[in-house]
């Protein structure tokens, strides 16, 4: 097979040596104390990403150009987040883009998609415990090749002496305030507080972290196919079910009646409580008495949504692929009808979920309920879809991840805390005329992303010759000198969302608003 020379002819790594991958990732442990010890979080994220990816693909053997390149656009994709705002979101994809680009440009991507999910879990869970197992095997390898030169044999009879030797002298330097004095008098870690127990377990978490990456490897496991039947088998011996029976005991359970039986009474369930939403939500007919419209809306919006969670998973059950319910035309009628119900259940939800913040604002959960009912809905059009066209249920598996990558994807972008903020502050009472008052203390709680809105109702209230809380102004004051404190503290903390947000700051208009 012909590698890729596109990445590695750039640097000085001879690929796939196992001699120079530990190098590489001592390598990175020092970038990541560099970066990220005692320091926030920021630039630096996207730096460090980039890093890992270079170590990935100049240690290992490559795949194709093709692949190179296309694991190059994954990983620039997924540091663009990271570059806008760090947050939960962004980091990861960020931390997603980097194990994507290590399985493609290695060619472990895998030949269909639950393998390639498998090794991305077996990269990411089982791949930090590898380190030292790895270490003693190359070790091994080095000592019995003789085809190697005298350089690299001397190299291999120092490099893991010296990598454990230098753990070692770590674990001692946090144990021993005479060693640590030795060591950091000479000062070879500028902007650090010396070493310590906390920074040697940093060091050790990110040298086991990454080194998968470095060392991208798969054990490959032999598939066993278990044709034999129950009864060949010895006293003592464990024979496996064969696939063919656990379908065969499957279908004794959803079989043709029980399923047409379920889907009739599921859709006169569902027909119900769609007529009710139909009457009292969407036509604005009177409630009972002791029951308001908020407490109808709230207390339908969740349960709607485990309803709907439910109904997929019973239809990904009783509509398997070939399977003697999928075929029967009168089960795949009540199957879209029932799922058609589903998803005007979670229309349903998303309109109660709005009644509710018309009435009691907006908050980051529910800003995440909105975009999670957006997915189920999707989720359940999905399921007809695999149904009609015959798909298989890894197909369905791929298009419901694709679906939720750029979902997320396209959410990193958004400054969702400004977003809440704005909306608050527009549909106040103070402002709007109906609605609940500001809740101002959840609006400084939000932090600095806030300024801009909180500007806003500092100038409306003002305009109108009210009176503002002393609070708000010293929180909108304090909150402004904090993030322009830290954006000019260090370069590390830069993200695009900061830096915008210091130029507003920066604005001779804003401090003139708020000025006393």
């Amino acid at each position: 097979m012909t590698h890729s020379r596109a990445i590695t002819a750039l640097v000085p790594f001879k690929t796939g040596s196992l001699e120079r991958q530990p190098v590489a990732v001592l390598a990175i442990t020092f970038l990541a104390d560099w970066l990220f010890f005692n320091h926030g979080l920021g630039i630096s994220c996207a730096i460090f990403a980039a890093a890992v990816c270079l170590a990935a693909a100049t240690t290992n053997k490559q795949a194709g150009q093709t692949q190179v390149w296309l694991a190059c656009a994954i990983a620039v994709a997924g540091l663009v987040p990271v570059v806008e705002q760090v947050g939960i979101l962004s980091l990861l994809i960020c931390a997603l883009s980097v194990i994507a680009f290590a399985l493609i440009a290695t060619g472990h991507q895998g030949e269909s998609l639950t393998q390639a999910l498998s090794n991305a879990g077996r990269l990411m869970f089982a791949g930090p415990f590898r380190l030292l197992p790895d270490l003693f095997l190359s070790k091994r390898l080095m000592r019995r090749s003789r085809r190697g030169t005298d350089r690299q044999g001397l190299a291999a009879g120092w490099l893991v002496p010296v990598f454990f030797g230098a753990v070692f002298l770590l674990l001692f330097t946090a144990a021993n305030p005479l060693i640590e004095q030795v060591i950091t008098s000479f000062e070879f870690l500028p902007e650090t507080d010396g070493i310590g127990f906390y920074r040697v377990v940093f060091w050790l978490i990110v040298s086991s972290v990454t080194w998968p990456y470095i060392r991208v490897r798969f054990s490959k496991r032999k598939r066993i196919e278990y044709s034999a039947p129950v009864a060949e088998a010895g006293p003592h011996e464990a024979t496996p079910v064969p696939a063919a029976k656990r379908r065969a005991e499957s279908e004794r359970l959803f079989n043709t009646a029980s399923v047409r039986r379920s889907l009739l009474l599921f859709n006169a369930l569902f027909a119900v409580q769609t007529a009710l939403d139909i009457v009292f939500l969407w036509g604005g007919a009177d409630l009972p008495a002791g029951t308001t419209y908020a407490e109808y809306a709230h207390r339908g919006a969740y349960p709607l949504i485990a309803t709907a969670l439910l109904a997929a998973v019973f239809v990904l059950i009783a509509m398997r692929p070939a399977s003697a319910t999928e075929s029967a035309q009168a089960i795949r009628t009540l199957v879209y009808l029932w799922v058609g119900q589903n998803i005007l259940l979670v229309i349903s939800a998303i309109h109660r979920l709005e009644l509710y913040v018309d009435i009691y604002a907006l908050t980051e959960l529910r800003v995440a309920a909105f975009i999670w009912m957006g997915l189920v809905a999707a989720g359940l059009a999905l399921i007809v879809a695999r149904i009609v066209f015959q798909r298989s249920n890894e197909w369905l598996v791929a298009a419901n991840l694709a679906t939720l990558m750029t979902v997320l994807y396209a959410s990193s972008f958004v400054n969702f805390t400004h977003l809440i903020a704005g909306y608050n502050v527009d549909h106040s009472f103070e402002v709007a005329g109906k609605g609940v008052s500001l809740d101002t203390k959840y609006l400084v709680q939000l932090g600095a992303m806030s300024l801009p809105a909180l500007d806003r109702f500092i100038a409306h209230q003002r305009s109108r010759s009210e009176k503002v809380a002393p609070y708000l102004l010293g929180s909108r004051d304090r909150l402004s000198y904090e993030h322009r404190r830290r954006s000019a503290s260090n370069w590390r903390h830069w993200t695009f969302r900061d830096w915008r947000l210091v130029q507003y700051l920066r604005r001779p208009r804003s401090v003139a608003q708020i000025s006393p």
